[in-house]
C-alpha cells in the first residue's frame, strides 16, 4: 500500500533518519522516478546524489535525497517525518488553535498558486508593461490565471502556457499600460478541477501550503 524512503544521514547524529512513504499508486505512476543524473550529467552531491526520488506534483519532503533504501510497506511510514513533522491539520483549526494529533495528515499534492515574477515588488516602471509569472496546481494543469492592477477590485485574464505535464509549472503574461501612481498588483489561479487560489488560505501550524494571492506593489513614473 506505501512505498517508504529512507535517506543517508549526513545530519547531527540526535536527528531523527530522514524517511518518507508515499502511496503505492503514485510510487507506480510513469512520471514518479529515481533519478541519478540531472541535465544530462551525474547528479550532485546538493541534489540528491547518488539517487533521489523525483515525486511530480507533491510536496518536496516526499522528494527525499541521499536514498539509502526503498521499501514496500503495508502502511505509511511511522518515523518523525511522516508522523509529526510535515503534516497539516484536516479538517483545519482557527489560527492558533492547537489541532488534535488525529486530525493530522501528512501532505501530498500541492495546492493551486500563482506568483508574480515581474514586476518585482518595489520596482520602478516607465511606461507599458507586461506582468508575468509562473502557476502551478501540484497534480492538476492550471486552467486560468487572473490578475487585478487595482487591489482586488477587478480582474483580467491573462495568457497561460498549456500544461508540460503532472507538476510543472506554466507561464503566465497579461499586457499592462498603467497610469503614472502607486499599483497593487494580484493574481490568482484556477485548476482545471475549478479550485481557485485564495485570497486567506486556511492557517496551520506549519505554515505549510501556503497559497494565498500573489501581492506586489509597485510605482509608474511615466
Amino acid at each position: 500500500m506505501h512505498v517508504a524512503w529512507r535517506a543517508a544521514s549526513p545530519f547531527p547524529p540526535k536527528t531523527p533518519v530522514f524517511a518518507r512513504s508515499i502511496t503505492i499508486e503514485k510510487a507506480l505512476h510513469p512520471a514518479t522516478l529515481i533519478a541519478y543524473e540531472m541535465n544530462g550529467a551525474p547528479l550532485p552531491l546538493l541534489h540528491g546524489a547518488p539517487l533521489r526520488a523525483v515525486v511530480p506534483g507533491w510536496v518536496g519532503d516526499d522528494w527525499v535525497k541521499w536514498l539509502r533504501s526503498i521499501r514496500v510497506e503495508s502502511a505509511e511510514d511511522a518515523g518523525f517525518y511522516m508522523k509529526t513533522g510535515y503534516r497539516v491539520p484536516d479538517p483545519p483549526v482557527k489560527p492558533g488553535e492547537t489541532p488534535k494529533p488525529e486530525s493530522m495528515r501528512a501532505m501530498t499534492s500541492m495546492v493551486v498558486k500563482a506568483i508574480i515574477t515581474r514586476p518585482v515588488a518595489g520596482a520602478r516602471l516607465a511606461g507599458g508593461a507586461v506582468i508575468g509569472g509562473f502557476a502551478f496546481a501540484g497534480e492538476r494543469a492550471v486552467r486560468a490565471v487572473e490578475v487585478s492592477t487595482d487591489g482586488g477590485r477587478t480582474w483580467r485574464a491573462a495568457a497561460v502556457a498549456p500544461s508540460k505535464g503532472i507538476g510543472s509549472w506554466q507561464r503566465f503574461e497579461l499586457p499592462w499600460k498603467p497610469a503614472p501612481g502607486r499599483h497593487r498588483l494580484l493574481a490568482r489561479a484556477t485548476d482545471e478541477s475549478g479550485v481557485t487560489q485564495p485570497e486567506r488560505p486556511a492557517w496551520n501550524p506549519g505554515g505549510y501550503l501556503w497559497n494565498g494571492w500573489d501581492d506586489v506593489s509597485c510605482e509608474v513614473t511615466s
